[in-house]
């Protein structure tokens, strides 16, 4: 009987071929049974460690509950006390140049000692954030607390600049650099509906802080009438007393879950986390906005001085008791706004209320120069620190919205190295402008408004407002955040075969054994394999 060509006459008329064929597909079949088991086996041991793991924690407790806020008012003492330790240096800055000790350093050379620390806050918080996410924020906060109360005390010993430079801008650099991303991270954990509010709250620690602690510094200097030039020494030593509450707040701050080893389906290395689009805009979005705040916070006191001075000379120049109440103002406000930003972020949408925040404050911006009067310039305070704050807020919520998860920390202080970028690029590109046109302060408004705008069209068209997939491992309602269960099945592997191969096994959970199952590949290779017997008894 002829073979018909449909039929694939060369291969029925060879059964050395057939026999081959049959061959590789048995033996393919094997590997690809092997290498299921084998992930079979890796998702039992990695299940009998997570119920080993719920035995030892219990039943974790539910997202925003009552510890929660336990969580958000720790973390705001941590901003309040080392935020505010930090921002103290502005207030000290005349007396730093006062002592002989130091050989009164250049003003220069002071603002040197506050920029090493300012530098070094958001590369210790990248290394912070991924200390966080593996042993949780107790312990980075703990050496938060430690750095900030050593630091201080020994930086009221040193006798020389370089001392005081090395010790005072390393220890509240590392300080600083280790609270922002725990807190927020532990917050962002507790928390799914309100998470906006929490970090509202949280962010008003360092508001307070800026506002307070420089104003109690300052009522120190007053009353110590030490000699001039050493009043400093004793503001620190005072000051030092801040770490205890740090140090108690920060041991009370616990991590929601046990940590987890992330899977390799969830879990993001490095170069993916700097090439991740999302994370990349949030990174340019922080730069742009840090370089326009901390512009206005380098400039408010010397535009609020300039009059009496071209081309200011028909406008009277503020005292330096006004100048301290416009930062007193805008941090203040900045508080209010943290609060009332995170409510609304929590109603609205974080995308929604920074877009409006973003745009509001560059507008603001642009009537800056014509703020002439002490009331002028308050109003103008005031309304950047309230809208400001919604910045502030909304920034780490839109980034625990995408990225929720075990490894949140890390990814906020990827992006909060963007922060600290811009805050070292905008201050001295703004004064570049200002010499450049004369000491006119349209040009630095100008640049700031740009900033704004800058971050309000990244957020506008890399930042989607459609929430995360829940089904996503990494998303509020995943395992991290208590919506759901950690997966325990076999690992995903980005081989095809193995991929394929565990849809090829099905699993006897009785006596636990594995039995194959015949793909469609598979199960067309067996039938043409065993057609030359069909087909030798046909013929």
């Amino acid at each position: 009987m002829p073979v018909p060509p449909e039929a694939g006459g060369g291969f029925l008329a060879d059964p050395a071929v057939a026999m081959q064929a049959l061959r590789e597909a048995n033996a393919d079949l094997h590997r690809r049974l092997d290498a299921a088991t084998a992930e079979l086996d890796a998702a039992r041991k990695e299940l009998q460690a997570l119920q080993e793991k719920e035995k030892e924690w219990g039943e974790p407790p539910p997202v925003d509950s009552m510890y929660g806020w336990v969580v958000v008012i720790c973390a705001f003492t941590v901003q309040f006390t080392v935020l505010g330790a930090l921002n103290v240096f502005g207030v000290l800055f005349e007396e730093f140049q006062k002592d002989k000790h130091l050989e009164e350093p250049t003003a220069a050379s002071t603002s040197a000692i506050y920029s090493l620390a300012n530098g070094l806050l958001p590369l210790v918080g990248a290394f912070a954030g991924k200390l966080t996410d593996r042993y949780g924020p107790s312990p980075v906060l703990t050496f938060a607390g430690l750095m900030l109360g050593g630091g201080l005390l020994l930086s009221s010993y040193c006798t020389s600049y370089v001392t005081l430079l090395l010790v005072f801008g390393v220890s509240m650099g590392a300080a600083s650099g280790c609270t922002i991303a725990p807190g927020l991270a532990a917050t962002g954990e507790w928390f799914d509906k309100k998470r906006a509010l929490a970090f509202g709250i949280v962010y008003a620690g360092s508001g307070l802080g800026t506002t307070g602690v420089p104003l109690l510094a300052t009522r120190w200097i007053s009353v110590e009438n030490a000699v001039e030039g050493e009043n400093w020494r004793s503001v620190f030593r005072n000051l030092a007393w801040l770490a205890v509450p740090c140090l108690f707040a920060g041991l009370a701050i616990k991590r929601r879950l046990p940590y987890q080893p992330p899977h390799p389906s969830s879990h993001m290395s490095w170069r993916e986390i700097l090439t991740n689009k999302r994370i990349i805009a949030l990174f340019f979005i922080g730069l742009s906005f840090a370089a326009g705040f901390f512009t206005l916070l380098v400039y408010i006191p010397s535009y609020a001085k300039a009059g009496g001075t071209p081309p200011y000379e028909d406008r009277t120049p503020l005292s330096q008791y006004e100048c301290t109440w416009l930062l007193g103002i805008f941090g203040v406000l900045q508080s209010v706004g943290n609060v009332f930003w995170g409510d609304m972020s929590r109603r609205m949408g974080n995308r929604l209320m920074f877009k409006v925040c973003h745009g509001t404050c560059g507008v603001i911006f642009l009537a800056w120069p014509w703020c002439s009067t002490f009331p002028l310039q308050a109003a103008f305070a005031g309304l950047q620190g309230f809208f400001i704050a919604g910045c502030l807020t909304c920034y780490p919520a839109l980034a625990a919205d995408h990225f929720a998860g075990p490894q949140l920390g890390t990814i906020i202080s990827t992006i909060y190295m963007g922060v600290g970028a811009g805050g070292m690029l905008g201050p001295p590109l703004s004064g570049v402008l200002l010499a450049a046109t004369g000491h006119r302060y349209v040009a630095p408004s100008i640049f700031c408004a740009v900033c704004f705008f800058i971050a309000l069209a990244l957020v506008w068209a890399f930042i989607p407002h459609a929430p995360p997939d829940p089904a996503s491992p990494t998303s509020p309602s995943s395992a991290a955040f208590g919506g759901g269960t950690p997966s325990t099945g076999a690992r995903s592997s980005s081989d095809p075969a193995l991929q394929s191969a565990t849809t090829d096994v099905v699993v006897d959970t009785a006596g636990g054994e594995a039995r194959p199952l015949l793909d469609d590949a598979a199960g067309a290779a067996l039938p043409a394999a065993t057609s030359p017997g069909r087909g030798s008894e046909e013929q």
